[in-house]
């Protein structure tokens, strides 16, 4: 959290804005680590200096949407995580105005 801050002061400082987005995990890797993922998130929303506008469960998808590690997305999974993506960004950008 600390490293993620001195981020967010730089980006500032520069005149940037700073989103995070969590990365896409698989429904069933989700299920399994759901308490720690859910104790790391509440950390990120109490901690961070910048406001969370989503949550990890936001990118949750189904493990057909994966190939060869839980971070890579095949074509579908790419294209579900893409319009997720889109859909942050802009409620993101309406929050900041």
């Amino acid at each position: 959290v600390a490293y993620l801050n001195e981020f967010v002061d730089f980006a500032h400082s520069r005149r940037a804005n700073v989103l995070v987005l969590f990365p896409p995990i698989p429904d069933i890797q989700y299920g399994q680590s759901q308490m720690a993922i859910e104790t790391v998130y509440q950390r990120l929303k109490t901690d961070l200096k910048i406001p969370l506008t989503s949550t990890p469960a936001r990118f949750v998808f189904p493990v057909a949407f994966f190939y060869d590690t839980v971070y890579h997305l095949n074509a579908e999974g790419r294209n579900a995580r893409t319009t997720r993506v889109i859909s942050e960004i802009r409620q993101s950008m309406a929050s900041a105005r």
